[in-house]
C-alpha cells in the first residue's frame, strides 16, 4: 500500500485581505481566501472525514 500524501498545508489569517482566512495546500498551487464561517465549515468536514476514516480502519482490524 502506498503511504498517504503529506503535502504542505498553510492556514492562516489573510494579512493582505483582513477578515478572510488563507488556505494553501501543496507547493505550486494557488491559495484560496475564505470567510471565517467557511473555514469553520471546512474544519467540520475535515473532522467528520477523519472520524469516518478512523472508524473504517477499525473495522479492518
Amino acid at each position: 500500500m502506498k503511504p498517504p500524501d503529506e503535502p504542505q498545508v498553510h492556514i492562516a489569517p489573510n494579512a493582505s485581505r483582513p477578515g478572510l482566512v488563507v488556505i494553501a495546500i501543496g507547493s505550486g498551487t494557488n491559495p484560496y481566501s475564505v470567510t471565517p464561517e467557511r473555514a469553520d465549515d471546512l474544519a467540520d468536514q475535515l473532522t467528520g472525514a477523519a472520524d469516518a476514516a478512523r472508524a473504517a480502519a477499525e473495522v479492518l482490524r
